[in-house]
């Protein structure tokens, strides 16, 4: 029996470019920044490469619902459209969002095992009764400044 063929634009080419150039990439990256024993240089190369790996992301096709398979991708795809209509950041942080969001769903969309992790930590969320933000804060925000209702 022949194996199913990944739908979507994220086939065989695209998911090794996100793994071994994008992913991996950036665990290195982020487990520098975050080791309390990582020099300044490493740091900083560390912050270089992490700000490399968002440029390598642009250079995959944005997901969208029409190159993806997933209901839940398309749910994502929905929610990053509806997020970047109402921000108002200013280019250099909504381009790290997007590329975020957009590995996010690129991940979700082909990569089973972390679709499976992302599914259970959305899951835990909803039965820990994640609360809206804002609900928590002790000073109260000014969000007009950077988000649109």
């Amino acid at each position: 029996m022949a194996r199913r063929r990944a739908r979507g634009i994220f086939g065989q080419e695209l998911q090794q470019l996100a793994i071994m150039d994008i992913k991996a990439k950036m665990m290195m990256a982020v487990t520098t920044l975050a080791s309390p024993s990582a020099s300044k240089i490493d740091r900083i190369k560390a912050a270089r490469g992490l700000w490399q790996v968002v440029g390598q992301i642009e250079q995959l096709p944005e997901p969208t619902i029409e190159n993806t398979w997933h209901p839940n991708s398309h749910r994502l795809i929905k929610v990053r459209d509806e997020f970047f209509a109402g921000c108002g950041l200013g280019w250099p942080r909504q381009r790290f969002i997007r590329a975020g969001f957009n590995l996010l769903i690129m991940i979700y969309d082909y990569d089973r095992p972390y679709r499976d992790i992302m599914d259970w930590a959305f899951q835990e969320l909803r039965n820990l009764g994640w609360e809206p933000r804002g609900s928590q804060d002790l000073i109260a925000a000014d969000w007009s400044s950077w988000w649109k209702e």
